[in-house]
């Protein structure tokens, strides 16, 4: 067991993403070898060359934020980083970082403590010294510390498969809306997460920190992700799948292929389906966070896991979802079971009817600007109220999609006959998925919603959130419509609504991507497409587009963006000196016409 870890400081700032550490270009290389030539390259390019084994990154707070690319983590451990300390990390980088056999601490104190190229030692569970000070070293479980210690989780998996005898596949078991854990008197005692993880272990009480074994309803990946698990799979020493009827696989990311490593991504899929014998493949039908509730697989009181960030969505559908990184996914495949920390919550309650011209995206982005980016971290966001019941499920969808940039380990709406009828259950089997409480929770925020106005996320940060009276009138050069966030069938008919019969200026850019292949074939029966490109708006095939930095429309770093996606991070959509904001589709429309932001008042 590892005891005591020594090496040189080198020290980053607060909020360091996954898309510095690991660029959207960098993704595209399937050599880690030479992928790790490429950490932090948008702040410090010459970093990587510099990193000798066994150095250390001291960070400031919410490192690793940001999407779930597992690449980050691997990375740095490819480097030959052995610890990282910081106040706080992103979660999914966290059991990334873990999985991927770097230890990862949380010290407030450290980092102001100690500067670059300082010697540090970490004696495992007691103490941090650095530059004459000492710091206590929170304990690490020892769950945790075995992982490390073996190198990772495909070691250690490897390690306890291989003494196993073949075990027969499990028994498919379908679906079936699961029953509330505790007697209706006991319900307001609970919050939504911790009812539908007690419903799925089997407990008879969780409180959160408490750790237990989830089983999952189902899971879904996608080609970026699945190339790693192909050979994991065997590395790990599993002989099948615990249940193929529970596996969904997805090409979106790169669906159509863009760039000349795409083709090896996108035939992993087909790879990986035809080796495990997965039935659930879907190819070119639109981004999986649309798709996968569209399709019917997301049910309320589900668990699920999926390898991006975004899984996050399907809480709207009154399902406890997140996101995970391949090699834990890969373990899931294999044992049909994954550890999970319990969550505290927060409840969000939104009373009151939107005015006018304001959206989910504006609630959701107001809370992201009140919370900041780690302000939800290891959270779920628990959204309640008479505004959150009178919007549709795909007004949800947008909220609970992007609990993730505030942090948060899941968002979640509370169950009605909205949420029966999109899923096609009894209400009667969902009327428990339902907020507990106030004192069940860390904290309750509650907003009117006649006091709300359109939002927007500035440059540089997701968090950088300002009224849309504060920025109107920022010239653009660029508009893109799409994403996992904001491009369903109601959010395209907004958007026609709006530009309908006018055009957009000669010199902007206006890019849309519809969710999925059913949402497209829609949009054309409505029309709402050919209002579009009446006006002189491309229009993509559905697919993640853009906001992966694919597709036209890639910026150089005078260029600035207005999206309806859910980041503006550095880099993710071409030069690091490109500007992107964020917006709701109405604004997104009237900035369209006016080629710079604009109030969709002002249009209608």
């Amino acid at each position: 067991m590892l005891q005591v870890l020594e090496g040189r400081v080198w020290k980053f700032g607060e909020d360091i993403d996954t898309d510095i550490i690991c660029p959207m270009s960098a993704t595209k290389i399937p050599d880690i070898n030479i992928m790790k030539m490429h950490t932090m390259e948008p702040i410090r390019p010459d970093w990587a060359a510099q990193v000798k084994p066994g150095d250390i990154i001291v960070a400031g707070k919410n490192f690793g934020c940001g999407s779930s690319r597992e690449m980050a983590p691997q990375m740095i451990a490819a480097l030959g980083i052995q610890v990282i300390i910081a106040p706080s990390f992103g979660r999914i980088f966290f059991r990334n970082a873990i999985n991927n056999g770097i230890l990862l601490i949380e010290n407030p104190d450290v980092t102001d403590a100690c500067e670059e190229g300082q010697i540090l030692t970490v004696e495992v569970s007691k103490s941090i010294r650095v530059n004459g000070q000492s710091f206590p070293c929170p304990t690490i479980p020892e769950n945790l510390m075995d992982i490390v210690a073996a190198g990772g989780l495909v070691n250690l998996m490897k390690q306890r498969n291989a003494d196993k005898a073949p075990a027969d596949p499990h028994p498919h078991v379908p679906y079936k809306t699961p029953a509330a854990p505790v007697a209706p008197e006991e319900l307001h005692r609970y919050t939504m997460v911790e009812k539908i993880l007690m419903a799925n272990t089997g407990s008879a009480h969780l409180k959160p920190g408490d750790l237990t074994i989830t089983h999952p309803d189902v899971v879904n990946v996608h080609e970026m992700n699945a190339t790693y698990m192909i050979d994991m799979f065997d590395e790990m020493g599993f002989k099948a799948p615990w249940d193929p009827e529970k596996i969904v696989l997805y090409n979106d990311h790169a669906c159509p292929i863009g760039t000349s490593s795409d083709p090896y991504y996108y035939h992993s899929t087909f790879t990986l389906a035809r080796k495990l014998g997965l039935p659930h493949h879907h190819s070119g039908e639109g981004v999986a966070h649309a798709h996968f509730p569209e399709h019917g697989y997301t049910k309320p009181g589900m668990v699920i896991f999926a390898t991006d960030s975004h899984t996050v969505s399907y809480g709207a559908i009154g399902a406890f979802a997140t996101g995970i990184g391949y090699t834990e996914m890969t373990a899931i495949f294999g044992s049909g079971e994954l550890w999970a920390k319990v969550p505290s919550a927060v409840k969000i309650v939104v009373d009151g009817e939107l005015p006018f011209g304001v959206a989910s995206k504006d609630v959701v982005l107001k809370v992201l600007g009140d919370l900041k980016a780690d302000g939800g971290n290891y959270k779920a966001l628990e959204f309640t109220g008479s505004a959150v019941r009178a919007m549709s499920v795909l007004e949800r969808h947008t909220m609970c999609n992007m609990v993730v940039e505030i942090g948060a380990k899941c968002g979640i709406c509370e169950c009605d006959e909205k949420t029966a009828e999109f899923a096609g259950v009894p209400y009667e089997e969902i009327a428990w998925i339902t907020p507990g409480d106030d004192n069940q929770y860390e904290k309750v925020l509650y907003y009117r919603a006649e006091e709300l106005e359109p939002m927007i996320a500035c440059p540089p940060f997701v968090d950088n959130v300002h009224p849309l009276s504060e920025v109107k009138g920022t010239r653009l050069t660029q508009v893109f419509f799409g994403s996992c966030t904001n491009s369903s069938i109601e959010d395209i008919e907004i958007f026609a609504n709006i530009i309908r019969g006018k055009h957009f200026p000669s010199r902007l850019k206006v890019i849309v991507s519809p969710a999925t292949i059913k949402t497209y074939k829609a949009a054309v029966k409505h029309g709402w497409l050919q209002d579009i490109i009446r006006a002189g708006g491309i229009v993509l095939h559905p697919y993640c587009a853009l906001c992966v930095g694919r597709g036209g429309g890639l910026m150089s770093d005078t260029e600035v963006m207005l999206g309806t996606n859910n980041r503006n991070f550095l880099g993710r959509f071409g030069a690091n000196g490109a500007q992107v904001y964020l917006s709701s589709p109405a604004v997104a429309a009237a900035s369209a016409l006016a080629g710079e932001l604009a109030d969709p008042k002002d249009f209608i």
